[in-house]
């Protein structure tokens, strides 16, 4: 827990709570006295794939699956399955316990299932219901027979892998080893409040105990946030303080039913003696340090107050060119430049799309003489804090039209990237911005190993590069620009031998195949950054969110490649259906 109170709430309760809107139902399953069918074999080793379908999805599909335990007729399954909270279409879920062939999880043979509609979930009396397996292929089976399951359904906020942790202290706690050994050794115990007021166990939930004080500080624990009080604010939660006793057995001092809004307001908190009518005050318990561990997405970036402001930068090739496609004057259409500029900028025209709305776009151009300037740039700026991509559009077909450019043989990097990493690092420290550098051309950049170190320098600042390919070129040159990805040296620099921290660079060849290089990698290479710098997103700063001490970068989006290949070209295909569900996959 090293590390986890450095970005917590150090005060109290200033920040907001955030919204309790629930959105999903959890599932906790457990069945008992199953069939089974391994004969004198041993005992079945029974999982539960649960499906869904509604009148929109007529087809069952898998929503996820539990663990497997070995050798077990009444399992009580410790992984929980999370499905949408929406009623409309008469959603209804099955239940399909199977018996696993543990030599292999893929094998199994069904026990039994039974289907209840979401709805009866909703409304069961404490979020339970009881019902018995049945096994269609078989011909049926009597009540029972086959054994029962139990589904405890919760309403809950939050994320699955949402982490409270917690630093308490106690206040004045009775003392219940009389006046001659001083104080009591002191311990909490939190539990969470089932809906039938039933009080359980959540694993984490108990501090050590302090040696004889009557203000323990009490040593962090770390619970999971659904397991406590499925992600509300306001549900009860209920904490018991008691003292450790080695020789005659612990004594309990105090309980109180809180919530954990009140914890994390850092005021005291009063508890209640365990005794009911007795006039003994056992103390008070208040939060020193503390707050949910949430690994943070590319939305919670996005999200406002103090969302990380996007910026955009076009570099344009403005160097010679026979394709006359390129740079055309169209009456009714773009010409390649434009629509690959067009089309970029789309993804960030407003707050709605995938990327959200860019604070404000940038051009430059490279590989020419720009307005009868005797030196050739490859970073002549065209205009600065534009509001949108048609104003690049219009800033770049102002110096074709007007023929204030001298078009040159050679396309370089040399001064693009650096100035891309300048306008980066603004606010650097503070996650404030992000920059993306799309450069458009036709042909590869004749400075691919020269750009090595630069590439190396963009992965250490907010900055992400995408090329975008038009035209008839092969660009094999980009292979020198490989990205950074498993089974691939990483880019490296012949001087330092520094490599480069992570991926900074997409290529795609066609302006009109923008999806995953944008929706997918784009958002990864940022996370990417934004773990390595230990930045919390700005919108966390009202609230009790605090990063995880660990690497939480998101893996890499696409499979290993050939080693033998020097540069991939980014597949479309494939990427857009990486995630995509296969119905059946559990042998419904």
């Amino acid at each position: 827990l090293q590390g986890f109170f450095l970005l917590a709430p150090t005060s109290s309760p200033s920040f907001k709570m955030p919204d309790t809107v629930a959105d999903q139902i959890r599932l906790t399953i457990w069945c008992d006295k199953l069939k089974n069918v391994d004969g004198v074999m041993g005992k079945s080793d029974p999982r539960c794939d649960v499906y869904r379908k509604d009148d929109k999805n007529p087809a069952w599909f898998l929503v996820d699956s539990t663990e497997y335990i070995r050798n077990n007729l009444s399992p009580v399954f410790k992984k929980k399955i999370f499905t949408n909270y929406e009623f409309e279409g008469n959603p209804q879920l099955k239940f399909h316990v199977v018996d696993v062939d543990h030599s292999d999880a893929n094998k199994w043979e069904t026990i039994g299932s039974c289907i209840i509609p979401l709805q009866e979930l909703r409304g069961a009396v404490g979020g339970l219901k009881v019902d018995s397996l049945v096994n269609e292929n078989r011909g049926g089976s009597k009540p029972g027979e086959l054994g029962t399951l139990t589904v405890r359904a919760e309403i809950v906020n939050g994320r699955p892998d949402d982490l409270l942790t917690l630093k308490m202290k106690g206040i004045n706690i009775a003392n219940k080893d009389g006046p001659l050994k001083g104080a009591s050794d002191p311990y909490l115990i939190f539990k969470k409040v089932l809906p039938t007021k039933e009080k359980m166990d959540v694993e984490g939930g108990k501090t050590p105990y302090v040696s004889n004080t009557k203000n323990p500080e009490f040593q962090a624990i770390s619970m999971n946030l659904m397991d406590l009080c499925c992600g509300q604010f306001e549900q009860p939660i209920y904490v018991e303080c008691w003292d450790y006793d080695m020789a005659s057995g612990d004594d309990q001092i105090g309980y109180v039913e809180t919530t954990l809004k009140a914890i994390l307001s850092k005021q005291p908190i009063q508890l209640k003696d365990y005794k009911e009518g007795r006039d003994l005050d056992p103390g008070q318990l208040a939060l020193a340090q503390g707050g949910i561990v949430r690994v943070p997405t590319f939305e919670d970036y996005q999200a406002e107050p103090n969302k990380t402001k996007l910026t955009v930068s076009f570099g344009v090739d403005f160097s010679v060119t026979e394709d006359e496609r390129v740079h055309a004057s169209l009456p009714k259409a773009f010409n390649l430049y434009e629509q690959a500029i067009h089309n970029a900028g789309s993804w960030f025209k407003d707050s709605a799309g995938s990327l959200g709305e860019a604070a404000h776009f940038n051009i430059f151009g490279f590989g020419a003489k720009f307005n009868g300037e005797a030196e050739v740039s490859h970073c002549y700026e065209l205009g600065r804090g534009l509001k949108n991509a048609e104003e690049c559009c219009t800033k770049y077909w102002g110096m074709i039209k007007n023929k204030k450019v001298d078009m040159q043989k050679q396309r370089f990097l040399k001064q693009l990237v650096p100035k891309a990493i300048e306008l980066a690092k603004d606010q650097e420290s503070i996650g404030a911005q992000y920059h993306i550098l799309i450069i458009v051309t036709h042909k590869s950049i004749d400075d691919a190993n020269e750009a090595v170190p630069l590439l190396v320098d963009a992965a250490d600042a907010p900055l992400s590069i995408l090329i975008i390919g038009v035209g008839e070129d092969n660009f094999a040159l980009m292979r020198d620009l490989k990205p950074v990805t498993p089974g691939i040296p990483p880019l490296q620099t012949k001087v330092t031998g520094d490599t480069a921290s992570r991926n900074v660079l997409q290529f795609v060849r066609g302006s009109d195949r923008l999806g995953v290089p944008l929706t997918k990698t784009l958002p990864k290479q940022f996370l990417q950054y934004m773990s390595k710098k230990k930045l919390a997103p700005g919108s966390w700063r009202t609230g009790p969110y605090i990063l995880p001490d660990t690497d939480w970068q998101p893996a890499e989006l696409m499979p290993v490649p050939d080693p033998n290949d020097q540069f991939r070209e980014l597949d479309i295909g494939d990427a857009a259906n990486m995630t995509a569900p296969t119905e059946g996959a559990a042998g419904a």
